[in-house]
């Protein structure tokens, strides 16, 4: 770095400016004036481009964390809630996928009606047995229970869990997972028989006449 006078400038530029200049005072402290105002408006520059930067940076920040934010447990419609709480809701199917077997669509008047301490279950039902004992020709998924294990997990964002262990030796849980939205997954698992699942949707109350 070279100072002259109250200016400085790097050792590079200074010998362009004293070979510009041919060493003459005047043109020379012009051109060294003229070399340290564009070097601060740079630097000014320079510096605006860095704040402008770092205020982009936060804001994209603030707008990703704000995107992100999941639906809170509040959020879970109140009668979906009470019809929970209150074992008073029907699941209708629209889609079977059972885990042996193509994905099908549920047509017919197919439904699963929890009210109170009474579980009626009446489920198209595709699959193969595992163990070679206890075959039956009749739908393992038509039924009806009244002394039922019903687990109900913690809510969490959009979502809630109920576990069903019915009083029925060919199923041994129904796993339901219902939506704020009333899309509801469910989860069979069989006693002697391949698992299967349905998508569909609950309402709280209880089963329509057919």
């Amino acid at each position: 770095m070279a100072a002259i006078g109250n200016c400085s400038i790097p050792f590079s530029d200074f010998w362009i400016v004293i070979f510009t200049t041919r060493w003459n005072p005047l043109p020379f402290y012009t051109a060294i004036n003229f070399y340290n105002t564009n070097h601060m408006k740079q630097k000014k520059n320079f510096q605006s481009l860095g704040h402008l930067s770092l205020i982009f940076i936060v804001v994209l920040l603030i707008a990703c964390s704000s995107s992100s934010k999941s639906v809170s447990a509040g959020e879970f419609p109140q009668a979906m809630v009470d019809a929970i709480n209150n074992n008073h809701w029907v699941f209708t199917p629209r889609n079977v996928m059972p885990d042996y077997g193509r994905t099908r669509t549920a047509d017919g008047f197919y439904y699963v009606s929890c009210q109170n301490d009474s579980l009626l279950v009446a489920l198209p039902y595709f699959g193969r047995l595992n163990t070679p004992g206890g075959f039956s020709s009749a739908n393992p998924l038509d039924f009806r229970s009244t002394n039922n294990d019903i687990n109900k997990g913690e809510r969490k964002g959009d979502r809630w869990v109920v576990t069903i262990k019915p009083d029925n030796s060919e199923v041994r849980s129904m796993i339901f997972t219902f939506y704020d939205n009333g899309n509801t997954q469910l989860s069979v698992t069989m006693t002697n028989r391949t698992g299967i699942s349905y998508s569909g949707r609950m309402e709280p109350g209880r089963l329509p006449k057919k």
